[in-house]
Parts: structure tokens; sequence; C-alpha cells
């Protein structure tokens, strides 16, 4: 009796576990994916409020035609790392701003997110240039961490084959002091 009962539980459990929230969006606008989300329910278990601490990682940069030194300067311009405080309001409702920003020129080939995953291919059309980005990682209530990597097409000499590649880490650290609320 004690190994049916556990069995069951067994199986209720990894039932559950087939019936988390997720996102499989194609040829969507940022603000789709953001009503997608808000609709799975993938937004209530992504991130708890507090004080967050995130690191951005430049990797490869890459400007065709640019000196290596150029690389380099922007490499280490663009890291950073920084300390903010998420609300409870902000980390409920994460608007389209948070998917891609209201960009009528971008759009997500595909935008996958649920089981603790996400995957994701987004392209920008700007006037003759594309930029397509792509990004995966993982997240928890208390960390996440992404992989990004950007190539641009077209445009101008110096921009067409520009490539980047980065890397975000960022963790909650803590409650929200009201100074920082």
């Amino acid at each position: 009796m004690k190994k049916v009962l556990l069995i069951a539980v067994a199986a209720t459990a990894l039932g559950a576990c087939n019936r988390e929230p997720k996102v499989d969006a194609k040829d969507a606008t940022p603000a789709e994916v953001a009503a997608k989300v808000k609709e799975s329910g993938v937004d209530s278990i992504a991130v708890k409020p507090g004080l967050w601490q995130s690191k951005v990682t430049i990797g490869e940069v890459n400007v065709p035609g640019a000196p290596p030194e150029m690389s380099a300067a922007m490499r280490g311009r663009m890291s950073e790392e920084r300390t903010y405080c998420l609300s409870p309001e902000e980390a409920k409702k994460p608007n389209e701003n948070f998917f891609g920003g209201n960009q009528n020129e971008c759009r997500y080939d595909h935008f996958i997110m649920g089981g603790g995953k996400i995957d994701a291919a987004m392209r920008c059309t700007h006037e003759q240039m594309t930029q397509r980005i792509n990004f995966n990682g993982t997240y928890t209530p208390e960390a996440y961490q992404l992989a990004m990597d950007t190539k641009v097409e077209g445009g101008p000499r110096e921009m067409g084959g520009m490539s980047m590649s980065m890397k975000v880490d960022s963790r909650r650290v803590g409650e929200c002091s009201a100074k920082q609320g």
C-alpha cells in the first residue's frame, strides 16, 4: 500500500511539472510576446521582487575593418555591473519593454519560455540595416542567466557584418531598503 501511495504522489508531481506555464510564440512583436507571457502565467513565477544585482559581460566584439583596440574598448565600455530594486508591481507585470521594447521594427522569429528556460530569436530592421539577436538562458525566481549573440547585416559599411556576444548574470541579493524602493 505504501508503494502505491508513493507512486501516486510521484505521478501527480510529474503531471504538475508538465502543466507548468509555457510560452511558445512565432513571428510576434514584443507587445504580443508580453501579452502571451502574461496570459500564460509564466510571469507570475519568473522573478521575485527585491534587490537585484546584474552583471553584463561583453564577450566577442567584431567590427569589420576596425582595429582590435576598438573592439577591446567597446567591450570595456559596455560591460557593467549594477544593483537595482525590483518592485512587487514590476515583478508581477513585466511590460513589453522587458521583452524588447515598444519597437515597431522588431519581431521575434521565435520566443520560448517555460520550465526555467528561455530561448528566443529577434530581428529588428532599421532603414537598410537588420539586427539579429539570439538569446537563451535559464531563470528561477531568484536568478537568471542569459547568453546573447547579435549580428548586424547591411546598413553603413562600418556596421555591416558587425557581431557581438554578451552574457547577463543576475541574482536577487536581498530586500530593497526604503531609500532604494
